[in-house]
């Protein structure tokens, strides 16, 4: 059918059924409107995520190791407190934290009081191997992240899990509030 006499039967369908023509473009509207939404909220949340867990401005720099016959072989410069410091002294570094593996299990337990909002009068033991920092180097920071909203303090007391605040922080059965990563325990 040649495009002028197939714009007049459309002009003719327009014509004759308003309400439907009306109702489709509105479903036809709706539909797309949906799909730019849930693609721009996927597209959105996936680059969050993956922002979290991989953020632009870090840089891990792990030294080379090669597998010969079984063993692993380091090749290169060990990553050493000197190389650590060396590091720190480049230009543009904001901080230089040196990365722990655990080759062993570590053992974390807690959480009597609530278990996804239950009462519970028993601890929760769980065992991982996990790649982190040392605590030591980061207690400050993460003392001073977790009191700048003038919630409690890792120490003060508490009756219940409530009671502690501040993120990160359970009542221990000291009545006391404390951080959870002081519960991890090396075997």
């Amino acid at each position: 059918m040649p495009l002028p006499k197939l714009l007049v039967v459309v002009r003719q369908n327009i014509r004759r059924n308003r309400k439907n023509f009306i109702f489709s473009s509105f479903g036809i509207f709706v539909g797309i409107a949906s799909l730019i939404f849930f693609i721009a909220l996927g597209q959105g949340i996936s680059t969050r995520v993956v922002n979290k867990m991989f953020p632009e401005d870090l840089l891990e720099i792990v030294p080379r190791r090669y597998k010969l016959a079984q063993t692993q072989i380091q090749i290169g410069a060990r990553m050493d407190d000197e190389t650590i410091a060396d590091l720190q002294k480049l230009p543009g570094v904001v901080r230089v934290y040196p990365k722990q593996r655990s080759k062993f299990q570590a053992r974390l337990w807690g959480g009597a009081g609530t278990l996804l909002g239950r009462e519970s009068r028993r601890d929760l033991h769980t065992e991982a191997f996990f790649d982190g920092i040392d605590p030591k180097l980061i207690r400050p920071e993460l003392a001073r992240e977790t009191t700048k909203n003038g919630s409690l303090k890792d120490g003060q007391a508490c009756k219940q899990n409530a009671d502690c605040a501040t993120v990160g922080t359970y009542c221990s059965a000291a009545k006391r509030c404390e951080f959870y990563w002081r519960r991890f325990r090396d075997w």
